[in-house]
Formats: structure tokens, C-alpha cells, sequence
């Protein structure tokens, strides 16, 4: 999705109309299917930005987490593993990578890729 991230320390009018975008990006990418009812996701988030960040990782991932609640899983305390990672944008060879995320490097902004799947060992082992 594409757009600066709003931290959780952000206005409240920020913080919700930050969740809105990232809800409507969940439920465009959901299509439809039911929120997963599984007690053990992963949560993947990778934060990309032009030129500085927009605040510290983990004000970062709470909004996005509790805006996905009811689209990718039923509740948040279904996500036992979170892997979170914020990057500059630069080159990258596109060839590599899903087109969802080669179009967001093509943009000219910043932009969040969020995954969630089923857990399996603890992803600190991986």
C-alpha cells in the first residue's frame, strides 16, 4: 500500500484515517475471504520510505496490526509471530520480486507490504 505510515502516537484523525486506507487495501487484497480463525499467524510488515522515516517500528506496526483485525485474522491475538522491518528505497533488481512489490519500489513514495500466513516454528529460528 502505498503512503506514508501514521505511528501510533499520531492524532487520533491521522491514526484512523491511516487505519481506513489500510483497511480497504486488507479487504481489496482479501477479496472477500473470511478473516482467518487460526491461533497461530504470522504477521509480516516491511515499512519502505523515500527520504526519513515516519516515526520508530513499533508505533508503526501497532495501527496497522489493529486495523487488520476482522479482514486477515479474527482477532490480533491470533498473530504469536511478528516480523517488522523498515528499509530505505533503492535499487532493487524487480525481476526477484512479486509484482505487488515491484510496483511499490516502481512508486515514487513511501509504502508498507504486509503478509500474514500460517505460523510455523518460531520465526526467530528461521
Amino acid at each position: 500500500m502505498f503512503g506514508t505510515p501514521v505511528t501510533s502516537q499520531g492524532s487520533s484523525d491521522a491514526r484512523q484515517f491511516w487505519q481506513k486506507r489500510v483497511r480497504q487495501a486488507g479487504e481489496d487484497a482479501a477479496r472477500g475471504l473470511p478473516a482467518s480463525a487460526s491461533d497461530s499467524l504470522v504477521l509480516r510488515i516491511a515499512y519502505f520510505y523515500v527520504d526519513s522515516t515516519a516515526g520508530d517500528l513499533d508505533n508503526i506496526v501497532k495501527p496497522i496490526q489493529d486495523a487488520l483485525k476482522g479482514i486477515a485474522y479474527v482477532d490480533d491475538r491470533q498473530v504469536v509471530d511478528l516480523v517488522a522491518s523498515m528499509r530505505r528505497k533503492g535499487f532493487i533488481d524487480y525481476s526477484s520480486l512479486s509484482p505487488t512489490l515491484a510496483s511499490g519500489f516502481r512508486g515514487g513514495s513511501d509504502f508498507i507490504y504486509v503478509a500474514v500466513d500460517q505460523s510455523g516454528e518460531i520465526e526467530v529460528f528461521r
